[in-house]
């Protein structure tokens, strides 16, 4: 197998976002198949109480998940030096996880080409939303939640 180095795969890169079609779809296509799902997929999403939650719960001082996977929001204070403000508190999100992240890419006439996955998650802009082609933390991968493997059409 042939060592490549930075500056091939930087060409390979510059190339393809100069190049002006995909052998597959263009990314009007994409755009309008986008357009599309997210005028036809419902997704009804509505704020709840947190004790209304099933296997959430507030203890120990912050929002957790039933089985300790997953991520919690904590309380944080933060004192800085930096800028006018010098002290306040927020909540952050606390995923002290190991994940993948990543696509699949294959070069097709000299131009890269990427395998996105269309999802719907809670909080996207969109109802659809295009993501890497593998995206999860250790917790998503073992299906702690228990839920299934769904399919966009």
């Amino acid at each position: 197998m042939k060592t490549r180095k930075v500056s091939d795969v930087q060409l390979d890169f510059l190339v393809s976002a100069l190049s002006r079609g995909g052998m597959f779809m263009s990314t009007s296509e994409i755009l309008a198949w986008m357009k599309e799902q997210n005028e036809a997929i419902v997704s009804n999403i509505s704020q709840i109480p947190l004790s209304e939650m099933s296997k959430w719960d507030y203890r120990d001082d912050h929002i957790c998940h039933e089985s300790g996977k997953f991520f919690s929001i904590d309380g944080i204070r933060v004192n800085t030096n930096y800028r006018n403000t010098h002290e306040w508190d927020q909540p952050i999100i606390n995923q002290p996880e190991i994940g993948f992240l990543g696509f699949i890419v294959k070069k097709f006439n000299g131009v890269m080409h990427f395998l996105l996955q269309a999802k719907i998650e809670p909080g996207n802009l969109n109802v659809v939303q295009l993501s890497p082609t593998l995206q999860a933390t250790r917790s998503n991968y073992m299906r702690v939640h228990g839920g299934g493997i769904s399919q966009l059409s």
